[in-house]
């Protein structure tokens, strides 16, 4: 029987829970009840959780806090101070972050092996983890239920949909 999950999508950490009798938190494929919210660049592919953050932490090949641009564009307050942050040499955010060539005006991408991600792909390579990790241990997922901050605009909103 297919199951429908709960996901809060953080930005730092990310988890995935159902209900049976009581709610039960189901654990990654690393046994651990959170998984990282980073994705990392690797050998040509996209690695999500805490084996990339552990390798490429200090290095613009990991992505972190990556819903904190989710909806924005290049001209928001908040996409320009990590950008700022991003050029610093000891900054939080080592990955670089431009406008999207062909994309909408104003639209944001990570920029990862040299190459162009929305957030939203980056966020849909944790939640395709977290989905993966949770079938490898309780089945087929037909339904799931994901978390927004209250703060999150609409168009944000649509981002994480």
């Amino acid at each position: 029987m297919k199951k429908a999950i709960g996901i809060d999508l953080g930005t730092t950490n990310s988890v995935v829970a159902f209900k049976t009798k009581n709610v039960e938190i189901i654990r990654n494929n690393e046994n651990e009840e959170l998984t990282r919210s980073c994705v990392g660049y690797m050998n040509e592919q996209l690695v999500v959780g805490k084996h990339p953050f552990n390798i490429l932490l200090a290095t613009p090949n990991l992505v972190i806090s990556v819903k904190r641009l989710m909806g924005g564009t290049i001209k928001d307050e908040m996409v320009k101070q990590m950008i700022t942050e991003s050029k610093k040499l000891n900054g939080y955010y080592k990955f670089g972050i431009t406008e999207l060539k062909g994309g909408t005006d104003g639209a944001v991408a990570v920029i990862l092996g040299g190459k162009q991600f929305t957030p939203e792909q980056i966020s849909a390579e944790v939640l395709k983890k977290i989905k993966s990790d949770f079938e490898a241990k309780e089945g087929e997922v037909s339904h799931a239920v994901i978390t927004v901050p209250a703060y999150f605009t609409e168009k944000q909103k649509n981002a994480t949909r």
